[in-house]
């Protein structure tokens, strides 16, 4: 049985008014808001999982890959587009499962970096995707706010005209 260890500077509860949330940290080690129907689903998974011993398979690490280079301060290329589309076939998730992904997965910890003067540009090392990003196997979908979620939603549709149709 392993000991859990509350991280106090990674996870804190906030109350505003009557509502709860949890936060997470983004990208630059700031903190970023989960909404309420999905921060009890994260906080068990942070809170419990083992650093040495990530439960995220190849195909997830493969799409966090992926999804990564819409997040990257550089201009996407049809090469790119198409980079994405061809793992997104060849992992199998569904198109529920992809959506999930991208919006529960990538977009809360990545999105940060098309929000900063000087972005990421080149990508980020497995390590670090397999440290800061969390799988969420059964959320429901949801899509961020904001004009970088209006840009994540433009290069998807990119990608999407690649896929079977489903993928929008």
């Amino acid at each position: 049985m392993g000991v859990l260890v509350f991280e106090p500077m990674v996870l804190w509860l906030c109350f505003f008014t009557t509502s709860v949330y949890w936060q997470q940290p983004d990208l630059y080690g700031g903190k970023q808001a989960i909404g309420r129907q999905h921060w009890a689903k994260w906080v068990i998974t942070y809170i419990s999982r083992d650093k040495n011993m990530n439960p995220v398979d190849a195909n997830r690490l493969k799409t966090w890959q992926a999804l990564s280079s819409l997040f990257l301060d550089t201009e996407i290329d049809e090469l790119t587009y198409e980079y994405i589309a061809r793992v997104v076939l060849e992992t199998g998730y569904s198109p529920s499962e992809m959506h999930s992904i991208l919006w529960n997965e990538v977009f809360p910890v990545l999105e940060a970096n098309l929000r900063s003067v000087a972005g990421e540009w080149a990508g980020w090392t497995d390590e670090w995707l397999l440290e800061h990003l969390i799988a969420s196997d059964g959320l429901e979908p949801r899509k961020g706010r904001g004009s970088v979620a209006g840009e994540i939603t433009r290069c998807w549709s990119q990608v999407v005209t690649r896929l079977p149709p489903g993928y929008d």
